[in-house]
């Protein structure tokens, strides 16, 4: 990331890829994977952006200043903060965003039962959830090139389908 920083001085926020692994323990202590699409990284256009693609915080470094340009991070947004901060930075800086072409990034989610942080919490709490999907919703729905409302507005049943299906080996 510092040599990507180092070669070109007009990029604000550069960020790498990441590999992802999400688990989840069910009740009984089974540990289950939860199929996630792969996505290599890739440099973002700006209707995937609009569709909720952005970095993660993990895989994100920025120039400091520009965290009073854009508001620094929303601490009212209690999911998809770092789309959330991706946006308003690509909002503010057009054309001055770069993925790294690497995967720098091992992030491993667990949910469910004795998981903690916030998004293992917030899964586990599904109004909570609900409310933070609906805040972005509530943000970002009048701006012309929004294209997330579909993704944003859920509702309980629907996170029925998110929970994991498949039992790993290693659960036993």
């Amino acid at each position: 990331m510092l040599k990507a920083t180092e070669k070109n001085e007009s990029i604000v926020l550069w960020y790498c890829g990441q590999n992802y692994n999400c688990w989840e323990r069910n009740k009984n202590g089974e540990w289950f994977l939860i199929p996630q699409e792969a996505e290599p990284g890739k440099q973002y256009t700006a209707q995937e952006i609009w569709r909720l693609k952005g970095a993660d915080t993990n895989c994100m470094v920025h120039r400091r200043e520009i965290l009073e340009t854009v508001g620094g991070w929303d601490e009212q947004c209690g999911w998809c903060e770092d789309w959330d901060f991706f946006l308003r930075v690509f909002l503010e800086y057009p054309g001055r965003i770069k993925w790294t072409g690497n995967i720098l990034v091992e992030y491993r989610q667990v949910f469910g039962s004795g998981a903690d942080g916030i998004c293992a919490e917030a899964r586990e709490n599904v109004e909570r959830e609900i409310i933070n999907r609906r805040y972005l919703l509530e943000k970002w729905k009048t701006h012309p090139d929004f294209a997330a409302s579909e993704t944003l507005n859920k509702g309980p049943k629907d996170f029925l389908s998110m929970r994991a299906k498949v039992e790993l080996a290693c659960s036993k």
